[in-house]
């Protein structure tokens, strides 16, 4: 970053993760009340895919707290750092090779769904739906070609689990992307999330880079008179 190409902030206004004993999605709201609180969304919940990440969440009993990582687009080739809020956890590779201990530690396989709500004709806001278990199977199996296709949910399904009984949203196509006043304002609000991915990886890379900097100094300043 630099005074010219200055930190971009993330454009994501709400994280919004489907509960399945309440067979809702909802985000956080910190504005209502004192200390904020949890907003359900309604439905029919209209939006837009504009692009589609993998991530880790979860809950890790032992330290109590969440457990989360990076956000990566390919599971095989990109390496995930998983942590916990709570320093105790720290597992880093590729899924594949780190999945049985993730698992162990409380940690599920997330997509991450950047999307455009369509809330009405004349107003759309940029959201994250985090999917795991359950609401990411029914997103798998419903198959939507989001390229082509918007993406509407009217309903949920039960599912069962042993005693446990749950519930999953069920994913259908929506016919919108025809609409080129809606899928140009999809367009132009997919720029300025790519353009927050761009600068959140040089972020990245730049605060590697300085951390293999400060390591060498250190390691510099503590070599004798005789290695010298």
């Amino acid at each position: 970053m630099s005074l010219s190409n200055p930190k971009v902030s993330n454009p994501v206004t709400k994280f919004m993760e489907f509960k399945g004993d309440a067979g809702t999605f909802s985000y956080f709201d910190k504005s209502i009340g004192e200390k904020g609180e949890n907003v359900n969304i309604s439905y029919p919940f209209y939006f837009i895919v504009l692009d589609q990440l993998n991530t880790i969440k979860g809950f890790n009993e032992s330290l109590n707290c969440g457990i989360y990582s990076n956000e990566v687009k390919n599971l095989s080739e990109e390496i995930l750092t998983v942590k916990t809020f709570k320093k105790g956890v720290n597992i880093v590779g590729k899924y594949n090779d780190i999945k049985g201990e993730v698992v162990k530690e409380g940690g599920k396989f997330t997509k991450s769904i950047y999307a455009m709500w369509i809330k009405s004709k004349d107003e759309v806001e940029m959201v994250n739906l985090q999917l795991k278990g359950a609401a990411f199977s029914s997103w798998f199996e419903a198959g939507i070609n989001t390229d082509n296709f918007g993406v509407v949910i009217k309903a949920n399904k039960e599912g069962k689990k042993g005693k446990v009984v749950y519930k999953m949203p069920v994913f259908e196509k929506l016919n919108i992307m025809g609409n080129l006043e809606m899928r140009n304002k999809a367009v132009e609000m997919d720029k300025i999330l790519q353009r927050f991915f761009k600068h959140r990886k040089e972020a990245k890379i730049e605060a590697e880079e300085a951390s293999e900097v400060v390591k060498d100094e250190i390691e510099n300043d503590f070599i004798s008179p005789s290695e010298e």
